[in-house]
């Protein structure tokens, strides 16, 4: 009877060994696949991480870059011809005032923007105006213009200013050409986001040999 009371405590104690060292193996192996989630955890928040960055990155240089119109809204301006361009959002207008030395003639160019290439802005739909401050120009000079014309209509007309826009035929007339649109050929330059410190380059013979430097200037 001792015997067998002994073998069952025996197995009893076998048993809780057994049970004990089951529970140890499965406790290490929860540990393991615990600390195995947390590396891919870590991976996958890293990689993240260098996902955004990279983002980032090629969202700035992409900014640089491309040429925007809303990196150069505001007005620019060179004093060397007297040109002011001030743009806003697709749309721009390049200002001549008292032109060719003509008190109260200001010279109006106006069209929308095309990218061109890096930070480079070529002008399409261009149209061509005159603005005449009455106060300046001869009565006669004045009443000569208002008369119909197949190379120019008047848009506007009052007391102050008279101002004209030449049609096809006109512009042909004046620059012998159908376009002017590849007379606004313009380049920004250096790359960076501060636009205090780029210049705005207008690259065409037709104003200047050289490569004319604008200036942002509101």
């Amino acid at each position: 009877m001792q015997v067998s009371e002994t073998n069952q405590l025996h197995n009893l104690g076998k048993k809780d060994s057994v049970d004990n060292t089951i529970s140890s193996n499965n406790l290490q192996e929860e540990c393991m696949l615990d600390e195995e989630v947390m590396t891919k955890s870590k991976a996958f928040y890293l990689l993240l991480l260098v996902l955004g960055i990279l983002t980032i990155f090629i969202g700035i240089g992409a900014y640089l870059t491309y040429p925007f119109p809303s990196k150069i809204n505001g007005t620019w301006r060179n004093p060397t011809i007297g040109m002011s361009l001030t743009t806003k959002g697709n749309s721009w207008t390049a200002k001549i005032e008292d032109y060719q030395g003509v008190s109260g003639y200001t010279i109006l160019y106006k069209g929308l923007w095309r990218a061109g290439g890096v930070n480079t802005y070529d002008a399409k739909h261009t149209k061509v105006q005159v603005i005449l401050e009455k106060q300046k120009i001869s009565v006669s000079e004045v009443i000569k213009i208002q008369k119909e014309s197949s190379i120019y209509k008047i848009i506007k007309d009052n007391h102050n200013i008279l101002q004209i826009e030449y049609t096809e035929a006109g512009i042909h007339k004046l620059f012998n050409r159908e376009k002017v649109d590849n007379y606004f050929h313009f380049s920004l330059e250096p790359f960076t986001l501060k636009k205090s410190n780029q210049v705005l380059f207008l690259n065409h013979p037709y104003f200047s040999p050289e490569r004319l430097p604008f200036r942002f200037s509101e």
